[in-house]
């Protein structure tokens, strides 16, 4: 079996299990948003935003080195554990003491409360970093998206007693914190056996992290600014706009994500294992990474296309009526959905390279365009236009982090990547011109609307596509024999 096989067979299992998972959030998504307001997921999203930033400090950049690991010692392996418990106490304090001065941001004096159902997240988050690595590693994608999915139905039937008996704030705030303890229970208890190795166990080693200490703390840099650039808007706008306008803004942020995650979080996971383990030469690895990127851009395109098209008829059936105001702001973030589907499989190749040195340098310029466009756009005082001003750095980011990879690692013109793309975007090009000269004409209901985007886009992609098959476009722009 050739690489790429091993690797359409590895992304075919990450992809099913992926789905299983989100359709099972997209529909306790649907729930939870005609139970709470938006200002309650506003004041929840608020703090929310802040301790995925504590989450990332306490898996410290460990779960992708950990992946690169040929061998691990029981030494190395019972230590690694044993640092994630400490360091996840620790986040947990900081965190704690932390929600006193959001109380102070958002002038507000309940968040010390929500935080500890937080609190207890960030623990289990940060001790499930080993076992969760472990088997990305050797790709139990069916044993994670069990664990996942148990996860979120027991945390669901909690949810709804807690919003019937307590306040709704509580329950949105102890869904995370369900999810996290089952997730590394059942990981632990059930999974782990099956890995090559093993269940660690408590033991304090902390000369175990030094093999991985170069490759986690660039990581780790990179993490960090990653999320500024991605989450400031979140911050701003609670500030700035309100509660209630994070709320909106939040769900559809998280609507765009929902396609970005089920095509580029599953593929991630399974794509790194394969690299780092099966490719021989940067020359194959660039190789696989074309074929995959042009095949990756017509789904995205396709995707993105899609919801633009029905972000009214998504929002409705997904959120419900109270929810109209997410459908503007959807549209625009359909737009940057290829952009960040595909972006998103570069930290694959460069942390499967051993490159995150590369990778922290393009964090650093990501961070920087997407920071200041956010300030900048800030001023303005529209949400609209904060969207579209990320759309554009998000363009500018995806960039200059391929002509980094093209130029460094692969010792190729960007400008051969670029062209990889033409055939999706030409696609997703004569799918909006079409689709607009018809609505332009015609006034179509929702469901019209869905039918005649889905008919007209997988037609014109489906005969592109087939096109570039028939004339080796591809092959002929990435040198695949």
């Amino acid at each position: 079996m050739s690489t790429f096989d091993k690797l359409k067979k590895a992304i075919i299992k990450s992809v099913i299990s992926r789905y299983s998972v989100y359709i099972i959030q997209v529909g306790t998504l649907a729930i939870y948003s005609r139970l709470f307001t938006p200002e309650v997921f506003g004041i929840f999203a608020a703090i929310q935003v802040f301790s995925i930033f504590f989450l990332m400090l306490g898996e410290v950049g460990l779960g992708p080195a950990i992946i690169n690991f040929k061998t691990l010692s029981e030494k190395d392996k019972n230590g690694l554990f044993s640092l994630t418990l400490v360091i996840g106490i620790i986040i947990c304090i900081l965190f704690y003491l932390f929600s006193f001065w959001l109380n102070y941001f958002y002038n507000r004096d309940d968040y010390q409360y929500i935080s500890i159902f937080i609190c207890i997240s960030i623990i289990f988050s940060c001790i499930n970093t080993l076992p969760n690595s472990f088997l990305i590693r050797e790709r139990f994608f069916f044993r994670l998206a069990f664990s996942d999915i148990l996860s979120e139905i027991i945390a669901f039937f909690i949810v709804v007693y807690v919003y019937y008996n307590f306040e709704p704030l509580y329950a949105l705030a102890v869904r995370p914190c369900v999810v996290s303890i089952f997730r590394f229970i059942i990981n632990y208890t059930i999974h782990l056996k099956w890995t090559e190795f093993g269940i660690p166990r408590l033991y304090w080693y902390p000369k175990a992290v030094k093999p991985i200490l170069k490759f986690s703390s660039y990581q780790f840099s990179f993490n960090v600014l990653n999320y500024f650039s991605r989450n400031l808007d979140n911050i701003l706008v609670g500030k700035y706009f309100g509660l209630t306008s994070l709320g909106v803004y939040d769900k559809s942020y998280m609507l765009m994500k929902y396609p970005l995650q089920l095509v580029s979080f599953a593929i991630g996971p399974a794509l790194q294992p394969i690299l780092s383990s099966e490719c021989k030469d940067i020359n194959e690895v660039r190789i696989i990474h074309d074929k995959l990127i042009f095949n990756l851009s017509f789904i995205s395109c396709l995707i993105g296309f899609l919801i633009y098209s029905n972000s009214d008829l998504i929002v409705f059936i997904i959120l419900g009526e109270q929810w109209d105001s997410v459908v503007g702001l959807l549209t625009i973030f359909s737009f940057s959905i290829p952009i960040q589907i595909i972006l998103s499989t570069s930290g694959s190749v460069f942390q499967s390279l051993n490159e995150t040195r590369l990778m922290f340098i393009s964090g650093v310029f990501s961070s920087f365009v997407n920071i200041i466009g956010m300030i900048l756009s800030i001023n303005f005082g529209d949400i609209y236009i904060l969207a579209t001003v990320l759309f554009f750095t998000f363009l500018i980011n995806f960039i200059q982090c391929y002509y980094l990879m093209y130029k460094n690692i692969f010792n190729e013109s960007v400008v051969r990547f670029l062209f990889i793309l033409i055939p999706s975007l030409l696609s997703m090009c004569l799918s909006f011109l079409l689709y607009n000269c018809l609505n332009y004409y015609f006034s179509l209901n929702m469901i019209y609307k869905l039918f005649y985007s889905i008919s007209l886009s997988f037609l014109i992609f489906f005969v592109v596509y087939w096109l570039c098959g028939y004339m080796k476009i591809y092959k002929k722009v990435s040198y695949v024999s």
